[in-house]
């Protein structure tokens, strides 16, 4: 099923739609990247694998207003929430947004962005104020008490200016899931970078 969100993000003009599983084909036909796309292991843990140097660059850590597909996101969930740590997520809220790039031998791979509202002392997702360069997908996967959604898909059209200077202006395949900590939402999207696919990529 199609689920046609129809964003204008900063700087760009970009018309992107956010894909179920079911619908992969109408944004890659390709097998090695659709089983990329599906996999719900770490990708942390698999990129490691594949470049035990990897690195995690941070671009952007600090309080900034969402996306709208992001804002849909995090207010569905909140909505829903009859946990006393979640509050509403009003229209024009800000939220925590965190901004870095997964690199290998100085090659961009992964630009990945998280964003959450619930960021306080006391609140689930506090401990995103302070993961510097530590992989994200190590704390997503060690905690026992995070669910996560679906993943939906998308093109990305439109690259962080603070990246745009290392990567193609191109669509890039990319992927989208929500976590749950104590029914407070993050919000993490994975753009999978040209030099990542340049590289052999296996299946």
């Amino acid at each position: 099923m199609l689920i046609d969100w129809t964003i204008i993000m900063p700087n760009a003009r970009l018309a992107q739609r956010l894909y179920e599983a079911v619908d992969i084909s109408r944004l890659t036909q390709n097998l090695p990247q659709q089983a990329w796309l599906f996999d719900r292991a770490s990708l942390t843990e698999k990129l490691q694998a594949r470049c035990p140097t990897l690195q995690v660059v941070p671009l952007y850590e600090g309080w900034g207003h969402p996306y709208p597909f992001e804002q849909a996101a995090l207010a569905r969930t909140f909505a829903g929430s009859t946990s006393d740590s979640a509050s509403r997520l009003p229209s024009g809220s800000r939220v925590w947004i965190r901004e870095v790039i997964l690199e290998c031998q100085g090659q961009a791979w992964i630009f990945a962005r998280s964003v959450s509202p619930a960021v306080g002392a006391r609140q689930p997702w506090a401990f995103l104020r302070q993961q510097g360069q530590q992989p994200l997908g190590q704390r997503l996967f060690q905690d026992p008490s995070i669910e996560r959604d679906a993943f939906l898909f998308s093109r990305w059209h439109w690259p962080s200016p603070v990246i745009a200077h290392k990567i193609a202006h191109q669509p890039m395949l990319a992927r989208h899931c929500l976590y749950q900590k104590h029914q407070a939402p993050l919000l993490l999207s994975e753009i999978f970078l040209a030099d990542f696919w340049a590289k052999k990529t296996p299946n």
